[in-house]
């Protein structure tokens, strides 16, 4: 309970979650100097492996992409510079999940980077995740418009199916000798704040 996020956008928690950095804390130190829990885990003897469903290169990827480069292994989903508007579901992180696993018998340290609920909520889900509409928010969203609505619909369908593939990440796991630890680098503001605004936090 009462786990916050450092910050409201990807770049900034994942500098924090990488190596300990703040943006805006009066470090007088770059983000990029600052000793990685990758590389914290290579000199520990493990092999380090960055899967995603993200991007590499790009406006709001850049600097998630020099911490892949760390890593001994990187695997990307589909096109890996295709940004946010990409349709690639999270579920096809697991073959490479597995594929990874395979690679030694040496101990592995993995990155798993999700789409997760990112917008455009409609592209994070499957059709047989489609299970909320705008009927469902009619007493607890009166106060919306219908098409925002079928927003909240499609943010509560993108996080069901996360969660599914959360449940299939950790199966993979289940009988070896592994920690998984699952986090979300922030969340969404869902007209949270306002009746027409949804989306990053800090863009409201």
């Amino acid at each position: 309970r009462n786990v916050k996020s450092a910050f409201g956008s990807t770049i900034p928690v994942i500098k924090s979650l990488m190596s300990g950095y703040l943006e805006n804390s009066g470090n007088p130190t770059n983000w990029y100097e600052h000793l990685t829990i990758i590389e914290i885990m290579q000199k520990a003897g493990y092999e380090t492996y960055w899967i995603s469903n993200q991007s590499k290169t790009g406006i709001y990827e850049n600097e998630v992409g020099r911490y892949a480069d760390l890593c001994d292994s990187q695997s990307f989903v589909g096109n890996m510079h295709s940004g946010t508007k990409r349709s690639d579901l999270d579920e096809f992180l697991l073959p490479l999940i597995e594929e990874s696993m395979e690679k030694s018998s040496n101990k592995k340290f993995f990155i798993i980077q999700m789409q997760g609920s990112h917008r455009d909520y409609r592209l994070r889900y499957s059709p047989e995740y489609a299970k909320f509409g705008v009927e469902d928010y009619a007493t607890t969203h009166s106060r919306l418009s219908l098409k925002n609505r079928e927003v909240v619909a499609r943010y509560d369908n993108s996080i069901l199916y996360n969660d599914y593939v959360v449940t299939e990440i950790m199966k993979l796991f289940k009988e070896k000798d592994a920690v998984v630890v699952y986090l979300s680098d922030h969340g969404q503001d869902v007209f949270d704040t306002s009746d027409n605004f949804f989306g990053h936090s800090w863009e409201n």
